[in-house]
């Protein structure tokens, strides 16, 4: 369970936990004033660079992180949560899209380990699959994407040749020299493509990886896939995708970027998220309304 004790964290950390509190209390609010006495410390002393007082340095901490989800709630169309001076309140009949935020801040913020099953639906398997629709929704109509990760049935090689051969590549799957024969899903989720009807090589080809957790930074990288995993080598090298389900602003953005090509957080997952309800896998929208409503019974029973 998502839990913080000290000031010490990044204040969009401490934001996500501003909105956690107010899921999972009774009334549906979480005010500073609360927040302010569980983080002070009992000698009402924190060090922060040495300069301020413990309970001073708490608030301001706290009024930063909800400066935060004021910046969230005029970003965000879809942003369950109401901000008053001092407090912030999630709404009572949450919105198609407010689901969505609130799906992608448990599915950060849960132990993605021990909590990730909720109503009978894994928040890994959802996030992938909504990720195939925020995908399509970015590259555009003529995209052709596929969900390649742990959520699709069959070994690694079945799924190999069978991209391959939606793809109309002339390939199959090969064993790395040296390899083990245990591949899991090779390090990608999501492949996309936009294919001409002349059925030639040279066209865009993406790949995804989706994590959903917090400890997913270790796992930024860039994986030659075609040329590790297959006899197949594209005209063209393929884009990366990284999906996560963090918000984290500006911070380490560059780095990150750098290491796993276009990066994908909460709020451009959101932003692409197609308004058209028609455009969403009607099932994936009830299994994750159904993982949203678990999920909430599950923190307010356990909190």
């Amino acid at each position: 369970m998502f839990k913080i004790n000290d000031i010490k964290h990044p204040s969009f950390e401490i934001a996500d936990y501003i909105e956690f509190c107010a899921l999972k209390n009774s009334d549906g609010t979480c005010s500073l004033a609360g927040l302010r006495a569980a983080l002070s410390a009992p000698e009402d002393e924190i060090d922060i660079n040495g300069t301020e007082e413990g309970d001073d340095a708490v608030l301001n901490k706290l009024s930063e992180a909800l400066n935060r989800n004021s910046e969230r709630n005029s970003f965000f169309g879809g942003y369950p949560f109401t901000i008053n001076k001092n407090s912030l309140s999630c709404r009572n009949e949450l919105t198609r899209k407010e689901a969505y935020y609130v799906f992608l801040l448990l599915a950060n913020r849960l132990n993605m380990q021990t909590e990730n099953v909720q109503g009978g639906q894994n928040a890994t398997n959802l996030f992938e699959r909504l990720c195939r629709c925020v995908t399509s929704e970015y590259l555009g109509g003529h995209c052709k994407c596929e969900v390649f990760g742990t959520s699709v049935n069959g070994s690694f090689e079945v799924k190999v040749n069978d991209i391959l051969e939606k793809m109309d590549f002339c390939g199959h799957f090969e064993e790395p020299f040296g390899g083990t024969g245990h591949h899991k899903d090779g390090g990608i989720d999501i492949i996309a493509w936009i294919p001409f009807e002349d059925r030639k090589d040279s066209q865009l080809i993406a790949l995804g990886q989706c994590k959903t957790g917090s400890n997913w930074e270790p796992l930024l990288k860039k994986t030659d896939f075609f040329s590790t995993y297959t006899t197949y080598t594209p005209y063209v090298n393929p884009i990366y995708f990284f999906f996560v389900t963090e918000d984290f602003g500006k911070y380490k953005w560059k780095e990150r970027s750098t290491a796993a090509g276009v990066l994908f957080d909460r709020r451009r997952i959101l932003e692409c998220i197609p308004a058209d309800i028609s455009s969403i896998d009607a099932q994936l929208d009830a299994d994750i309304h159904t993982w949203v409503n678990a999920a909430l019974q599950y923190i307010r029973a356990n909190s």
